[in-house]
């Protein structure tokens, strides 16, 4: 274990995620948590089918959100970071859901020639990280947080009511609503807003784990149903001008 805190993010492709038993064994020897109180908690997870050890922990006040945090931290040699140490905002915005983010406790921080940096409360899989590399299509690095630093950042970069979707909805709208010609629409399929709700979709549907997507346009609007299961389901619906 390093005797000081990287500065520098994580590259997700060489991670090697410890188990939830070498994170309990440094918050032993690092942050108080007593043998006995994790014995509690054990058999409490036993009792509470699909609930996760590290975060009963956390819910028990057994040990701290930010003691959690300095655990994986010093495990996956990554740094730690507190919201006050992020930009205020996030130029562009990586097209994710909240609900995708608040799911697995992680949120995109920052752009680099080295990819999007993401913080994690919870990093004890990878697929969150696969998940946002295929949607924004670049290297994921990893820095770690708090849970309550990372529902904060959530907030202030996909807060206010709004989803991405929506917002991205309204792009296409405010865009489409003059468009007549067939060239117009040729050009405005290269444009960002359009871009942005294809890999919107797409990562909608990696999240989901859906096996495929099915898109119909009618005339009001562009109808977007994922097969998940073997059961479609409908998704929120873009305006029609989005499906030339």
């Amino acid at each position: 274990m390093p005797s000081f805190m990287p500065s520098v993010p994580v590259d997700v492709s060489r991670l090697l995620i410890p188990n939830a038993e070498q994170v309990c064994a440094w918050l032993i020897e690092n942050a108080g948590l007593k043998t006995t109180d994790l014995e509690r908690a054990q058999r409490l997870q036993q009792e509470s089918e699909g609930t996760e050890l590290l975060g009963l922990l956390t819910r028990l006040g057994l040990v701290s959100e930010f003691e959690l945090a300095r655990a994986w931290a010093a495990l996956l040699q990554a740094p730690l970071l507190l919201a006050d140490a992020v930009p205020p905002l996030l130029d562009p915005l990586p097209p994710l859901t909240e609900r995708f983010m608040r799911h697995y406790q992680v949120v995109p921080v920052g752009w680099s020639d080295q990819g999007l940096q993401v913080l994690s409360a919870n990093p004890g899989t990878l697929y969150p990280f696969q998940a946002i590399a295929y949607a924004c299509e670049v290297p994921v690095r990893l820095s770690i947080g708090p849970r309550n630093e990372v529902e904060t950042l959530i907030e202030r970069y996909y807060g206010q009511g709004r989803s991405a979707m929506g917002t991205l909805i309204e792009n296409l709208d405010e865009e489409g609503g003059s468009l007549e010609d067939i060239e117009h629409l040729k050009d405005l399929a290269s444009e960002a807003p359009v871009i942005r709700l294809v890999n919107l979709i797409l990562q909608r549907a990696v999240e989901q784990r859906a096996s495929d997507i099915h898109i119909e346009p009618f005339e009001s609007q562009l109808k977007v149903r994922y097969r998940i299961d073997g059961v479609l389901h409908e998704a929120e619906a873009p305006p029609s001008s989005s499906s030339a």
